[in-house]
């Protein structure tokens, strides 16, 4: 579930548990095994609605920012999508990522307004791949991850030298606290912004 809510002046009529499940109910339709939405931690009231329908805390989402300078002289090198994709997927077993649904590779196809390039270092090897689009003053962030001789904070650093270089400050939205990309951040000093809590509900 992407997102859910209702208006403040019908709450408390059941609607809310009717709307969840009827997604459940399609859920099931289509061969789901699960449900899986994101709450801020601080929306206790959110979060108690859906521990009451039967949805469990699985893990810290974590959107933050960096503001080190990082690693002087990487760059970006072009790619297409299919490309990138296989090496988000050769990422997932090398480095045992478990990506919540926002960085599942299947998920990657339909983004158009992204850039899929290769990170090179000054040695214009290439040491992993970023699927970011510029927003605002923001490197945005969708996806990054090394090749498998590479590291994820090898890559961190490089992305945010490339983000400094373009006058912009890189963000890294929505990534889990057990995913190398943010453990291996936290050598870099990140800001957080915001923390949700992924929560799951299994069909039987």
């Amino acid at each position: 579930i992407d997102l859910m809510g209702v208006l403040s002046s019908f709450r408390r009529e059941g609607i809310g548990f009717r709307m969840v499940d009827e997604a459940l109910k399609i859920a099931k339709w289509n061969g789901c095994e699960q449900i899986v939405l994101e709450v801020p931690e601080k929306d206790s009231t959110a979060i108690a609605f859906y521990e009451k329908y039967g949805f469990r805390h699985k893990r810290n989402l974590i959107t933050f920012f960096i503001k080190r300078p990082g690693t002087k002289g990487f760059s970006l090198k072009k790619s297409d999508s299919s490309r990138i994709i296989e090496c988000a997927l050769s990422a997932i077993s090398n480095f045992k990522r478990n990506p919540e649904w926002e960085r599942e590779p299947s998920s990657f196809t339909h983004l158009e307004q992204y850039n899929f390039d290769f990170v090179e270092n000054p040695e214009g090897k290439e040491r992993g791949y970023c699927i970011w689009q510029e927003k605002d003053s923001l490197f945005y962030v969708r996806d990054a991850g090394p090749v498998k001789s590479s590291s994820y904070r090898e890559i961190i650093g490089g992305l945010c030298g490339i983000a400094k270089d373009k006058g912009l400050t890189p963000l890294f939205p929505t990534v889990p606290d057990d995913d190398p990309l943010f453990m291996e951040a936290t050598e870099l000093d990140p800001q957080v912004l915001l923390k949700q809590s992924e929560m799951i509900y299994k069909i039987h």
